[in-house]
């Protein structure tokens, strides 16, 4: 692809991982709060996976900071509710769900 004379597209990609969502979220938080980057304006595209996916789908919306995120939606109590085990896995542990 030739890019002659162009800007490079920059790209934030968010991996994965459940709970991990809070990682991302808090250092766009602090990149946000210390350094003074609008994340939403500062990137072409937004890519994620899984819980990537929907912190990238909220920076590409740009409803507002990622203060939001990190302070109240990844929340210790947040994060505690939606990725609470079940009964099963608190009872059967790793045997139901590993090879």
């Amino acid at each position: 692809m030739d890019n002659s004379g162009k800007e490079p597209l920059l790209i934030l990609s968010i991996d994965g991982g459940g709970a991990r969502g809070a990682i991302p979220v808090n250092v766009l938080h602090l990149l946000e709060q210390d350094v003074g980057l609008n994340i939403h304006s500062s990137f072409d595209f937004f890519a994620g996976v899984s819980t990537g996916a929907l912190v990238a789908a909220y920076c590409a919306k740009g409803p507002g900071s990622m203060e939001v995120l990190a302070k109240h939606s990844y929340s210790a109590d947040n994060m505690s509710r939606i990725f609470d085990k079940s009964v099963w896995d608190k009872m059967l542990g790793r045997m139901q769900n590993q090879p």
